[in-house]
């Protein structure tokens, strides 16, 4: 399964990277040499960890209605949001409750991160929630489309062409194991959009 690495650890990583080549290529021998590579480490970190942060929105957890559907805590209201790529089974299906509460474990006690994919609302403030508008949703890391989608508590939504290749591969690897809402072949009209 395909996974999206934390920004911070990403720009601890590069921030490593960059320091021992600053090492190798400057072979320190002044006084000062270490500590301006530890400022410079530090600045480079927080440069990059807030570069890496860019787009994200801090947000709490309230509620979750569906597998695609969950109300947020930001900036002192509650916001009705959707999970980009993904389409819940009604709540007349019997994975309904189910695909709810794996949406609702994958959440619980993680961090959360939300990364807006700006369908249709391009002209909007950095940092600002519609509602009901269409987020990418992390939870300590973990992209929670992709592992719905993998664990077949959700189908594909909307234009299939301009989704993930990941997406597309977790729901047929689903559906190839008949597991979760692609489980009962007998009642395809019940099923999401896939």
């Amino acid at each position: 399964m395909h996974t999206h690495i934390n920004p911070s650890l990403q720009a601890y990583l590069l921030t490593a990277f960059l320091l021992v080549l600053l090492v190798v290529v400057l072979h320190p021998h002044g006084q000062y040499a270490i500590s301006l590579m530890v400022a410079g480490a530090l600045l480079a970190y927080v440069l990059l960890a807030t570069l890496g942060q860019a787009g994200r929105v801090a947000c709490r957890l309230a509620s979750v209605e569906a597998a695609d559907t969950l109300t947020l805590l930001h900036k002192g209201r509650k916001v009705r949001v959707r999970v980009y790529g993904i389409q819940a089974p009604d709540r007349s299906h019997p994975m309904f409750e189910a695909s709810r509460q794996a949406l609702e474990q994958h959440l619980q006690g993680q961090e959360l991160a939300f990364l807006p994919t700006n369908g249709g609302n391009k002209g909007k403030r950095a940092g600002r929630i519609s509602r009901d508008e269409r987020l990418m949703v992390f939870a300590g890391g973990w992209d929670v489309a992709l592992r719905l989608l993998a664990e077949g508590y959700a189908g594909l939504q909307g234009d299939v062409a301009t989704l993930p290749k990941a997406y597309l591969d977790a729901h047929e690897t689903a559906q190839d194991a008949a597991i979760g809402i692609h489980a009962d072949t007998n009642n395809n009209a019940q099923k999401p959009d896939v």
